[in-house]
């Protein structure tokens, strides 16, 4: 690993990412350690779920998905991150009478790894230069404005200049102490305090310098301050190292903003050293402005010319560390120096887990369909991808190298979420473009294969929503559903095909979607054909009409539950539209579980699409307002979502099934909590109350099955 490349913290994809400090080691000469901000490492404790969680990797790029495969340079030192999941600094250090915060942390280097203090760009660090001894800044608290801005004198400004992963070089002057908040734990407790950093505004290069222009929002503004013009938004700028005008026009004014930054995010955890090549501090982070901007629902963070720098000094006593003098280094074929990227969202594939994710993929009929069109084609469309212009653009601009990254990274942990998006692109955006370029630029094989397999691999693409789902996906059919809507326009889904002691089917679906807003027994339900894809409104048909169903709470087993759920007698198989009779004929699920708290289950609904949980709950209490009625909902199934972040379920996915792992009945989906949790009544009760059994199929939907010899 070369200085200005990538390293990676474990196989996660919750961190967040920056940029290696400083070689250093224990007082006394103890070890080697690489020192960046502890909120580019994480939070501890670490290592609960994923044995390698505390493991820093150097990279070796792809060329196109920017996965590394390189072995590991050393741990993160755990007693080192901080404890709390929140933005503000969470150390600070006492030296004389002035408290300093620091950002930092240290990963422990494999002793394979070999080590060096010499930056890209800027050549090997000297020495450290402690400017808090050297301008006597222990001595009393700096005076500073209300804003807690001290400006330094003209002859402490000094030139500094840093590399870091994101922006590499650049240069500023020391220009101002701040004093910033700090959050630390102490006894269980968060103690709020004040402490010092320094800041840097960017000295740019000669040349044009960037402009950005946003629509200012005047009118969210003058509701929090009927005083606010935009001169005044200009102002909050002042003295942050950009130009800023106001432009537009009186009704729609606009602010303009002209300047180079000295850091942008990914660059945490870079040394900042003077002409002298001596380390003066450890880059935290860049200021930020928030503006309101047009068209925006949360504030829009611009970031200033300037960046905040924690003290080398009071970071080393912090850690108890100094510099690693020049000359000493540990031996080993990496090299771990200042300015490579940390990233706590990147992680490394592994090989042997990938390995294995391809031969389960491979271990049914479909998925050796699969695996044998990715062999058959992987040349020829990597090729096109990086040599063909058109399937370049349309590979890169849909995200293609993201979603392949995710992939592969997540083959150690199946269960892991795949991403819904990326910058607003779906997987099956994806796809659908890469099936258009190809279809345009691929070969006559390519080409035939592609239309041949074009919708299964589709179906896949939208059902799955983790790595362990895909490879389940491409031997198990997608249970059914149909969305619905009643006489009143309440849309939800059926997910449930059940047949009545007579033999009549009916689709299951919720009783606030059947029969609410006032809809009655008899009434029309009607079905909506599946998503479009934005190529024209869906038109409903008629399905058939409401029939019985139960808003409360019933007995069984000796338990009270809360019931919401009704049924819809289909009209007759033969009258219905192909697509519905298509999705009528199953297979629906028919086998019944019992819930158990922590199992897993999904639910495949027109909201949130498939979605996968864990059953938090069993006898979840609710008190749920239905139709401007409250109602007691004893019993309940409380259902947390895989992906922290997304919701299992959401409005429109009323009447949902809930499955288990073996595609198992285990509730029907009735509603959401706030937090995105799914809240479901559990099937026994419902199937019992409503007198009903589940069914695989509705081909003799419309009427009663009469057996053979059976009189009229």
């Amino acid at each position: 690993m070369h200085a200005g490349k990538g390293v990676t913290r474990g196989k996660h994809g919750n961190f967040d990412q920056g940029t290696a400090g400083l070689i250093v080691r224990k007082i006394g000469g103890q070890g080697r350690y690489m020192l960046t901000c502890a909120h580019v490492l994480g939070v501890a404790p670490l290592g609960q779920e994923v044995a390698d969680s505390r493991l820093v990797y150097s990279p070796k790029l792809s060329e196109c998905c920017e996965l590394e495969w390189n072995n590991p340079i050393g741990n993160v030192v755990r007693e080192t991150l901080q404890p709390l999941k929140d933005e503000a600094i969470q150390a600070r250090v006492k030296i004389g009478q002035v408290h300093f915060a620091v950002d930092a942390a240290l990963v422990e280097l494999d002793a394979r790894t070999n080590t060096s203090n010499e930056v890209p760009k800027i050549g090997k660090i000297t020495e450290a230069r402690d400017l808090i001894a050297e301008w006597r800044l222990s001595e009393s608290e700096p005076t500073s404005s209300s804003e807690g801005v001290s400006p330094l004198p003209a002859e402490r400004q000094i030139p500094v200049q840093k590399y870091g992963a994101k922006t590499q070089h650049s240069r500023g002057k020391m220009v101002a102490l701040r004093r910033v908040t700090t959050k630390e734990l102490s006894g269980g407790q968060v103690v709020v305090g004040q402490a010092w950093v320094f800041e840097i505004e960017a000295v740019p290069p000669p040349g044009q310098e960037p402009v950005s222009e946003y629509r200012l929002d005047m009118l969210r503004y003058e509701t929090a301050d009927p005083t606010m013009t935009p001169q005044k938004i200009k102002a909050q700028f002042d003295n942050s190292g950009l130009n800023v005008s106001v432009g537009g026009t009186a009704s729609e004014p606009t602010l303009i903003v002209r300047g180079r930054h000295f850091s942008l995010p990914g660059d945490s955890g870079a040394p900042i050293v003077d002409d002298s090549r001596r380390v003066v501090g450890i880059l935290a982070q860049g200021v930020k402005q928030l503006v309101l901007v047009k068209g925006k629902s949360e504030p829009v963070e611009i970031l200033t010319a300037r960046s905040q720098g924690i003290f080398v000094g009071a970071a080393f006593k912090l850690l108890n560390t100094e510099l690693l003098p020049p000359g000493l280094t540990t031996g080993g074929g990496a090299v771990a120096a200042p300015g490579i990227a940390i990233s706590r969202g990147g992680e490394p594939v592994d090989p042997s887990a990938l390995h294995a994710a391809w031969t389960t993929l491979e271990a049914g009929e479909p998925g050796r369909r699969l695996g044998g069109l990715v062999r058959r084609h992987m040349a020829e469309v990597r090729d096109l991808v990086h040599h063909n212009r058109r399937v370049m653009v349309t590979w890169h601009r849909h995200k293609g190298p993201a979603f392949v990254n995710t992939v592969l990274r997540n083959a150690a942990q199946p269960a892991w979420s795949l991403p819904t998006e990326i910058d607003g692109v779906r997987p099956v955006d994806t796809l659908r473009a890469m099936r258009d370029v190809l279809m345009a630029e691929g070969s006559a094989t390519l080409r035939a294969d592609i239309a041949a397999h074009q919708e299964h691999v589709l179906d896949l693409a939208h059902r799955a929503t983790s790595l362990r789902g895909l490879l389940s996906l491409s031997d198990s059919p997608r249970p059914p559903m149909v969305r619905i809507v009643n006489s009143r326009g309440v849309p939800g889904v059926a997910g449930v095909l059940v047949r009545d002691a007579a033999g009549a089917h009916h689709l299951l679906a919720n009783h606030h979607v059947v029969l609410g807003a006032g809809a009655q027994e008899g009434d029309t339900v009607r079905a909506l054909p599946p998503s479009t894809d934005g190529e024209g409104p869906a038109r409903p048909v008629r399905l058939g009409r409401a029939r019985r169903g139960r808003l409360g709470t019933v007995h069984h087993d000796d338990e009270e539950y809360f019931v919401d759920a009704a049924l819809i007698e289909l009209d007759r198989f033969q009258d219905l539209p192909d697509w519905l009779r298509q999705a009528l004929a199953g297979p629906w699920p028919t086998a019944v579980a019992r819930p158990e708290p922590g199992a897993l289950v999904c639910k495949d609904g027109p909201a949130t699409g498939l979605t996968e949980g864990t059953l938090l709950d069993v006898a979840y209490p609710d008190r749920p307002f239905i139709d401007d009625r409250e109602f007691a909902a004893p019993g309940q199934l409380l259902v947390g979502p895989r992906d922290p972040g997304r919701n299992f379920s959401a409005p429109g996915d009323s009447g949902a099934a809930l499955l288990d792992e073996r595609q198992r009945l285990v509730g029907l989906i009735w509603g959401a909590t706030a937090a995105g949790d799914g809240v479901a009544c559990p099937i026994a009760p419902v199937l019992d109350c409503l007198g009903v059994t589940p069914v695989a199929s509705a081909e003799y939907a419309g009427a009663a099955r009469v057996d053979p010899g059976r009189e009229e």
